[in-house]
C-alpha cells in the first residue's frame, strides 16, 4: 500500500512504496531528507464524521457534491420537531371552557353548599342526612367540573408556554406530566376546601395563606414541563383564575368573601312540620317555615294545613 509523504522543505506531497517504510531518502524536488513513516504510523486514522452532507437526491440542494456560492459543501441542518397549539385544537379548548361556564351557570344550585343547620335541626336525623348528602354531592360535582376544565387548561397551557428551543414532550410522557400537574392543582383546591373559613375569610389572611399555594403550584409546573420561572408561574395562575371565574359563575363563595354563600337544602321531616323546611332556593315549604319568615317580616302567618 503506498505511503503518503509530505516534504518538510518544499511541502510537496507524493506517494512512496511501502517497502521504504521506516527509511530516509531525498525529496525528488528539493533534495531535503525525508523520513518515511513506518507502516503502523502511516495507516490513516479512522475518520470521525461530525456533520455530513445531506443525503438528498442527486442534483438537489444539499445533495452530495453540491456547494454553496463560496465553494463550501452544503449540509443538511438538524431538524427539530415542532409542536404548537393549532387553531383547531385551540378553538376546541376554548369551546370546552365556554361549555363548562354555561354548565356552571345553569347548575349552580347543585354545586353550592347547603344552608347550615340550626342546633334544633341537627337533632333530626332526616335533616342531617339530607344536609350531608347535598354537601357530598356539591363537592363531587365541583371536583368533576375542575377536572374537566383543568385538563384542557393544563395541556393547552404547556403548548403555549413551552420553550421552543427544547424538544417538546409528546405521547405518554406528555400525558403523564399533564396528569401529575393537574392532580397537584386539584389537590391544592382540596386543601383549600378543608381549611376553616376563619383562616380565609379576610383578604389580609391570604398574605400568609397564599404564598404556600403559589409556591407549590409554581414548582409543580416548573418540574413537570421544564418551564422557565415566568412561564411556570403564569401556567398555575391561569388555572387558578379560570377556576375562580368558574366558581363565581356557579355562585360559589370566593376566597375574599367573609360570609359563605349557601342555599337551603330540600328537607323532608317526619316531625309534623314543627321544624322550618325550605327548598333549594330558600322558599318556605311548611307552616313552621312560613311562620318564621312572617315573623321576620312582622306579619301574621296564615295556616295552610301543610
Amino acid at each position: 500500500m503506498p505511503i503518503s509523504v509530505t516534504c518538510p522543505g518544499c511541502k510537496a506531497t507524493f506517494n512512496v512504496s511501502d517497502k521504504f517504510a521506516g527509511k530516509q531518502g531525498p525529496c525528488p524536488k528539493c533534495k531535503t531528507v525525508i523520513s518515511i513513516p513506518k507502516l503502523d504510523a502511516a495507516k490513516p486514522k479512522e475518520e470521525v464524521k461530525i456533520f455530513g452532507p445531506d443525503e438528498g437526491p442527486p442534483g438537489a440542494a444539499g445533495a452530495p457534491g453540491q456547494k454553496t456560492a463560496t465553494g463550501r459543501p452544503t449540509f443538511k441542518p438538524l431538524e427539530r420537531q415542532n409542536l404548537k397549539l393549532t387553531p383547531l385544537l385551540g378553538g376546541s379548548v376554548v369551546a370546552a371552557i365556554i361549555v363548562m361556564f354555561a354548565l356552571a351557570y345553569f347548575l349552580g344550585a347543585y354545586v353550592m353548599s347547603p344552608y347550615p343547620l340550626s342546633d334544633e335541626q341537627l337533632l333530626v336525623p332526616d335533616l342531617t342526612n339530607a344536609y350531608n348528602s347535598q354537601m357530598t354531592r356539591a363537592y363531587i360535582i365541583r371536583g368533576i367540573a375542575l377536572l374537566l376544565v383543568g385538563l384542557p387548561i393544563v395541556w393547552a397551557g404547556y403548548m403555549v408556554l413551552r420553550d421552543e428551543e427544547l424538544e417538546p414532550f409528546r405521547g405518554r410522557s406528555l400525558a403523564v406530566r399533564v396528569a401529575i400537574c393537574l392532580g397537584v392543582y386539584l389537590l391544592l383546591w382540596g386543601v383549600y376546601a378543608v381549611i376553616p373559613a376563619d383562616y380565609t375569610s379576610a383578604w389580609y389572611m391570604w398574605m400568609v395563606m397564599g404564598p404556600p399555594f403559589l409556591l407549590v403550584g409554581f414548582v409543580t409546573a416548573y418540574l413537570c414541563f421544564e418551564f422557565d420561572p415566568t412561564s411556570a408561574f403564569v401556567h398555575f395562575l391561569f388555572f387558578v383564575i379560570v377556576s375562580l371565574l368558574l366558581g363565581m359563575t356557579a355562585g360559589l363563595t370566593m376566597p375574599w368573601h367573609d360570609a359563605p354563600r349557601t342555599l337551603r337544602p330540600v328537607y323532608s321531616s317526619g316531625e309534623g312540620g314543627q321544624l322550618p323546611i325550605y327548598d333549594a332556593y330558600g322558599q318556605p315549604l311548611n307552616d313552621a317555615a312560613r311562620a318564621e319568615e312572617a315573623k321576620k317580616a312582622g306579619a301574621k302567618p296564615t295556616a295552610t294545613g301543610s
